[in-house]
Order: C-alpha cells, then sequence, then structure tokens
C-alpha cells in the first residue's frame, strides 16, 4: 500500500506530474495559469447505455455522475465521461481564449461535448483521427442464434464439433476446435442461417477530437475582445497555424465570392491564388498513413493532411495501459494550440504521452495529473535519462565518445526550480508547495 501520492518534474523541471484525482488537484491551481489543455479522458465505453434524464440531473445540479461497472476493456476508470464538475475547472484554470483539444469516444462523444458544453466552454471544430488499425468488436448474430437454439446459451459452443467435443471456448493448440474453426460452429437452424452475415457493429476506424475554448476576455462595462485584442492581452485565443502546415505545395487555383473556381457563383477580384512556399493549411482530418487510407487520395494528394499511425512500441514506453496515444500526434496538437513558453495541462494524463510530446518541443511547460499509481510509475520509467539523454545528443555532437558514456539516471523529485534573476518568474510559481519526494 502506497501512501504518498507521487509527485514529480521531469525534462528540466519542464514537465511537472502530480498523482492524485483529477478534480481534487485542479483545485490547487491558480486561476487563469494554464495556456492550453491536451488530454485525453476516459470515454465512458461500458456496456450499459447511460440514462441521459439522470445524467443531466445531476449535472445539471452540479453533481457529478459515474456509472457503475468498467469501461473499455473492464476498466474502472474509463466507466464514465468525466462532467462538467472537471471541465469547470478546467475552464477556470485556462486562460482567456485559452483552447483544449479533448479525445472522445464515437459512442459516447455526445456525453462529452455536452458535459463541455454546460461547463462555459465553447465547441470550437471537430478534428477526426483516421486510421485502419481499429478491430472489429462485433458479435455475430446467425453464431449466437445457433448456440442459443441448441445449447439454450450464446456462448456456448455445442458439442461435437467436426469430431471435436468442447463445450467453452478452450483449447487453442494444434487440432482444437477454436484453432481448427477460429471460433465459429456450422449453422444448422433455419433462424441461424436467415442471420448469417449480420452482426452488431462497426469496425472502429476514427477517434474524434473536441476543439474547444473558453471564451474571450470581457472586461467589465465592455463587450468582449477580439481575438487580436485577447491574444495581445493573454497570448491566447487563436490557433497556430504555421507551426501545424503539412509539407508540400499547395495546388494554384482561383477562388473569389463564388467559391472555388466559381463554383457557386461568379469568380471575384481574388484572382488566382499561387502556392506561397509556406505548405498545406492543417486541416480538421488527421489520418494514419495506412495502405488502406491512403488508396482515398489520389497520387498527387497524399500528403496533404497531417498523419499519424496508432501508437507504436516506442510510444507505449513499456506501458500495459489500453489506449496510450502516440507522441507526434500529441506533439501535433500541442503546436497548435500553446503560444511558445505556455503551459499546457493534461489532466487524464494516463502514460505521459503529452508529457513527452511537451519536452520533445522544448519550448513549452506542462501539467500532468494522473490518478492511477501504475500509470504514474509509467510516466516515471518514460522520462527516465530524459536529460542525460539530451545532453548525450549535444555531447556526441561535439564529441562522440562523451555521447556515449551518458548514463541513464532516475527522474528527480519535483521541486521547484532555481529562479537566479530575483525578477524573473516561474512558470510553475502558481502551483501549490510541495515537499520534495
Amino acid at each position: 500500500m502506497h501512501d504518498e501520492p507521487i509527485i514529480a518534474s521531469f525534462a528540466y523541471d519542464m514537465v511537472y506530474l502530480m498523482q492524485g484525482d483529477c478534480l481534487d488537484r485542479l483545485r490547487e491551481l491558480d486561476d487563469c495559469s494554464v495556456d492550453a489543455v491536451i488530454t485525453d479522458p476516459p470515454y465512458g465505453l461500458g456496456a450499459r447505455q447511460p440514462d441521459m434524464a439522470e445524467v443531466l440531473r445531476h449535472w445539471l445540479a452540479d453533481e457529478d455522475y459515474r456509472m457503475s461497472g468498467g469501461g473499455f476493456m473492464g476498466k474502472p476508470w474509463d466507466a464514465s465521461v468525466p462532467g462538467p464538475l472537471i471541465w469547470r475547472q478546467v475552464h477556470r484554470v485556462l486562460k482567456p481564449g485559452g483552447h483544449m483539444a479533448v479525445f472522445g469516444g464515437t459512442r459516447t462523444y455526445d456525453l462529452l461535448v455536452t458535459a463541455i458544453r454546460l461547463a462555459g466552454l465553447e465547441i470550437r471544430d471537430q478534428l477526426a483521427w483516421v486510421y485502419a488499425t481499429g478491430f472489429p468488436k462485433s458479435h455475430d448474430v446467425g453464431q449466437s442464434v445457433e448456440k442459443l437454439q441448441t445449447t439454450g446459451r450464446t456462448q456456448k459452443v455445442p458439442r461435437n464439433m467436426g469430431g471435436h467435443s468442447h463445450d467453452r471456448f478452450e483449447g487453442t493448440g494444434e487440432g482444437s476446435w477454436l484453432a481448427d474453426s477460429g471460433g465459429k460452429v456450422p449453422l444448422t437452424t433455419e433462424d441461424a442461417k436467415r442471420l448469417e452475415g449480420w452482426g452488431t457493429a462497426l469496425k472502429p476506424a476514427y477517434e474524434p477530437i473536441c476543439l474547444a475554448r473558453k471564451p474571450l476576455e470581457k472586461p467589465k462595462g465592455r463587450k468582449k475582445l477580439t481575438v487580436a485584442e485577447n491574444m495581445l492581452t493573454h497570448g491566447t485565443g487563436g490557433v497556430n497555424i504555421d507551426f501545424c502546415r503539412i509539407e508540400g505545395a499547395k495546388p494554384s487555383t482561383t477562388r473569389g465570392a463564388g467559391g472555388q473556381n466559381g463554383a457557386y457563383g461568379p469568380l471575384g477580384a481574388q484572382g488566382l491564388i499561387m502556392d506561397d512556399g509556406l505548405g498545406r493549411f492543417p486541416a480538421n482530418f488527421i489520418h494514419d498513413a495506412s495502405s488502406d487510407v491512403m488508396l482515398g487520395f489520389p497520387e498527387d494528394e497524399k500528403a496533404r493532411f497531417f498523419y499519424s499511425p496508432k501508437a507504436s512500441k516506442e510510444d507505449r514506453a513499456g506501458s500495459k495501459h489500453p489506449t496510450v496515444k502516440p507522441v507526434a500526434l500529441m506533439a501535433w496538437l500541442v503546436r497548435m494550440l500553446t503560444p511558445i513558453g505556455g503551459v499546457v495541462l493534461d489532466p487524464f494524463a494516463g502514460t505521459g504521452t503529452t508529457g513527452a510530446a511537451i519536452a520533445s518541443e522544448g519550448v513549452y511547460a506542462g501539467i500532468l495529473i494522473e490518478r492511477e499509481r501504475q500509470y504514474c510509475e509509467d510516466i516515471v520509467r518514460r522520462f527516465e535519462g530524459f536529460e542525460i539523454r539530451q545532453e548525450g545528443r549535444n555531447a556526441e555532437e561535439q564529441a562522440p565518445e562523451a555521447g556515449k558514456r551518458a548514463k541513464p539516471r532516475k527522474a528527480r523529485a519535483a521541486r521547484r526550480p532555481t529562479v537566479a534573476d530575483p525578477g524573473q518568474t516561474s512558470i510553475f510559481d502558481f502551483l501549490p508547495e510541495k515537499a520534495d519526494a
């Protein structure tokens, strides 16, 4: 049993981890202290459908609502979508105009967006992360009917299947029923044959990402600031287009008031628009560059969107967490939403891929909050030796032998960064005081 929560800082003290319930930890942060939020919260993918009347009754009364049971892969932490109580705290700590990118599940995205709206945040867009590696989780209705009508149970395997005698889904060795049949039984009843080919779900091929924003500042007695005024005041309010452009030339085109090439009316005075060499404008569509997805693009348009495959072995960093996101995708979102030198918050840090993305960019700072101790330990392992590795790269450029001698070390316990100039402030000055571990 561990009594003390894990509190640690990494990457030259620019990424700060706090173990604990996100609602409790969020309450420790100062108002308007965070520039952006990038997070992958629980999707609430349990077997039971939520009772929306009951959910809204709790949410509108400023109460938390948690579904019983487990969510994705039976994990209890995924049983419920975070409600407005949490997003109100996120609203409080965000600077006016601060954006957040929140991953969601296709089946519960409506709950996520409702909770975010009820917390007072604006929905700006939805990004789609498309991939071809999703695994179908559909039940074969014909197979279930066959088992129901021959055994009385939809999951029980009839006896004497092709010379084998198995009454459960067991045995995967050579000659076993499961290995020989792939888990399917011959359809013998008329109802089962009639329903052959019917299933219960589609193959998952994308995850939605909610792009939301805290409203721009509205000074007392004045109208709300414009985006330009808000960015001059707080550094937030817009998205960094140039930092997220996609490499490649844009096709020359004619656009005007009538739409592209005058498709919806006469061309305006804008005339021919040439490639400016900056790269393609970032879109709300992200793909994984898999062969299945790439087949949908003409040969000369394959690079028009940002692409990021699902998490690799390196992204997972040894963690057994079932929903790790790729570092490259999180880094793209960090660049999009965060001003240089700004602070990114991830209140559902998981294995710390947002923190890894922040550290890889080198010009942002981050706060990670994670409740589950095993995943906090994964984060600590992820960052072991980070500073030495960075120093090793620099040393290798100057003296290869010095770089090879660099050895990993444990991540340091959390401490406030030393500030040499009395007039200088640390980005972590708004964090609560913590004793050194």
